[in-house]
């Protein structure tokens, strides 16, 4: 069965399958997770072959795995692929992904079948739960939308939206297109004026 396990304080999303007696990982995210430029070409560049498949060469007595019918070319990794990726990158997020994975997800997932969230503490009144700077960037806009309709919210796209996964975060952020910074427009007087501007990191 798919699965997929977020880690907000990194601000990454991993999907895995059980697969016989082991775990699978979709490439596609860990690369992406990993903070790599072209995922694809990570994947092809730094997993050897006999630590990766495919859904299509998954396939027994005909039937693919329980994911992804619709793409039989989908890379996943074993473990070992999984490693190699993990240490033939030098972003920052490596580390952290590694520890959060080995540490926490695998463990967990041999141990009960599944990985569970750490509980949260309970909120009063109006409180948030804020863990990163994307939380604070999704309230933000969430808050404008809901709250404050007849404002013009006009941020930038930014310039990494190549993914579908980045289109989606980028839609949470109140991205259409443009410049990467978030203005908040309100009409004055029949004009339009910029009254806050939050900038988000590069």
């Amino acid at each position: 069965m798919e699965q997929i396990f977020d880690n907000r304080k990194l601000n990454v999303s991993v999907r895995t399958v059980r697969w016989g007696e082991g775990i699978l990982f979709f490439a596609k995210d860990v690369a992406e997770s990993l903070g790599y430029a072209d995922p694809k070409k990570a994947v092809q560049t730094h997993d050897r072959k006999q630590n990766k498949t495919t859904v299509e060469d998954l396939k027994i007595g005909g039937e693919s795995p329980p994911i992804c019918k619709g793409h039989p070319k989908r890379v996943l990794l074993y473990e070992p692929g999984l490693y190699q990726l993990v240490c033939s990158s030098r972003l920052p997020i490596a580390e952290a992904f590694q520890d959060w994975v080995f540490g926490e997800v695998l463990p967990s997932i041999r141990k009960t079948g599944s990985y569970k969230l750490p509980e949260r503490e309970p909120l009063c009144g109006k409180q948030m739960m804020l863990t990163n700077e994307t939380d604070l960037h999704y309230s933000v806009v969430k808050y404008m939308r809901e709250y404050h309709p007849e404002v013009l919210v006009v941020p930038g796209l930014g310039e990494y939206q190549e993914t579908s996964s980045k289109r989606c975060d980028a839609w949470k952020k109140g991205y259409r297109g443009g410049q990467p910074d978030l203005i908040i427009m309100t009409p004055s007087n029949g004009l339009t004026n910029s009254s806050n501007t939050f900038l988000s990191k590069p």
